[in-house]
């Protein structure tokens, strides 16, 4: 697997300083919206690409016994997760 140089250098977070975090709350409305018309109550929900950790922050508002788990590569990603400290969930 080739994994992009922008996103282990600073290119990318240079070009988006948020992270796209603004769109945090439309995706996970989005993902809670399947969820429901499948009639799915997630135990564990997995985002790989994480990047700022914003979704897993508002599916945890929606779903606050859900374990929830971000992975992503990105060196710079991982500053978002400092201040980070929801119960439940990890990121890796």
């Amino acid at each position: 697997m080739k994994v992009e140089k922008r996103y282990i250098d600073e290119s990318y977070i240079n070009k988006n300083p948020s992270w796209h975090s603004e769109d945090a709350i439309w995706k996970a409305s989005q993902v809670s919206s399947i969820l429901k018309d499948h009639q799915i109550n997630p135990a564990s929900i997995c985002e790989v690409g994480c990047g700022s950790g914003d979704i897993l922050r508002h599916l945890h508002q929606l779903y606050p016994n859900t374990h929830l788990v971000g992975y992503d590569i990105s060196p710079q990603a991982a500053e978002f997760w400092k201040s980070d400290a929801i119960n439940n969930t990890k990121h890796i």
